[in-house]
């Protein structure tokens, strides 16, 4: 029963954890920034006709953009 208790109480604190938290956030905010980025570089490159350049920097930002949504939902354990 103690030991349920326990285990009930950290996985608590893991979920409320601030500085955990504040971690995730930062990193889910580095990330959406540069998926902004890519995203302009390859407007931009598609508008030169640099189509090379756009289909690279495409396959970067899927990437990208895995890694973003997998830490939107670590952020949601958070209650964020």
């Amino acid at each position: 029963m103690e030991r349920a208790l326990q285990e009930s109480e950290e996985a608590e604190w893991r979920r409320t954890n601030p500085e955990a938290r504040a971690r995730a956030e930062g990193l889910t905010g580095q990330l959406q920034a540069a998926v902004d980025k890519l995203q302009g570089q390859i407007e931009t490159a598609r508008a030169a006709g640099n189509n090379a350049k756009a289909d690279k920097l495409q396959k970067e930002l899927d990437g990208r953009q895995a890694l973003l949504d997998q830490a939107l939902k670590g952020l949601q354990e958070f209650g964020g």
